[in-house]
């Protein structure tokens, strides 16, 4: 158990996808249920190289809104819904299984 940390998801996530070709499709679906991040650095710094390697990052929250994921998401083409119930979940979750369309990251270079 430890503290979870926005940035060095968005770091993984990054790596992860460093051999996947620029014409191929990046996501993230992030599930969070935390009311803080402990990040070592800076996260909206992370945020802007997700944007940068074109990854687009969903996030289904548990417990409450945090401004921090609701900018990831915006700015990197995603979406963002934070769960009242089970059946709530169970939607937002669903609604990410048919894989969505590219989205626009006009004029942005990969990498």
């Amino acid at each position: 158990s430890g503290s979870p940390s926005i940035e060095n998801t968005l770091r993984r996530a990054m790596s992860a996808y460093e051999d996947v070709p620029g014409y191929a499709t990046r996501e993230l679906l992030l599930l969070y249920n935390s009311l803080h991040s402990c990040d070592p650095g800076h996260v909206n710094e992370a945020i802007q190289e997700c944007v940068k390697h074109r990854i687009q990052c969903s996030v289904i929250g548990i417990g409450a809104e945090l401004h921090i994921l609701r900018q990831l998401a915006k700015d990197t083409h995603g979406t963002y819904g934070v769960c009242v119930n089970e059946q709530h979940y169970r939607d937002l979750l669903l609604g990410h299984v048919t894989p969505s369309p590219s989205p626009a990251f006009a004029g942005q270079e990969d990498r």
